[in-house]
């Protein structure tokens, strides 16, 4: 990823009057894997190649690092999906 990507995105929506609040989504490696074929995925057209996702985690995180400090971290492997989501509208709100 771009090093640079994440504050052009946010520049731009500032310059456009808009605001931005960064979410991370936490969730290790063995629990991705454990996901990474659940029906679920499907419908959202998410990644569902077991050894594709491994081939690219160390990517992944290596572009966490050009990443804006979150305004929210919510951990998905202690969360259900519904709780983060109910998290991250009381964070925008």
């Amino acid at each position: 990823m771009d090093p640079n990507f994440a504050q052009r995105v946010i520049d731009l929506v500032i310059a456009h009057s808009g605001e931005v609040i960064s979410v991370r989504l936490n969730a290790s490696r063995q629990s991705q894997l454990a996901r990474i074929d659940n029906e679920s995925r499907n419908a959202f057209g998410k990644l569902q190649e077991a050894e594709l996702l491994k081939a690219n985690f160390d990517q992944f995180e290596r572009s966490l690092s050009n990443m804006p400090e979150p305004d929210l971290v919510s951990d998905t492997e202690t969360l259900d999906p519904d709780r983060a989501a109910d998290l991250i509208v009381a964070q925008l709100t």
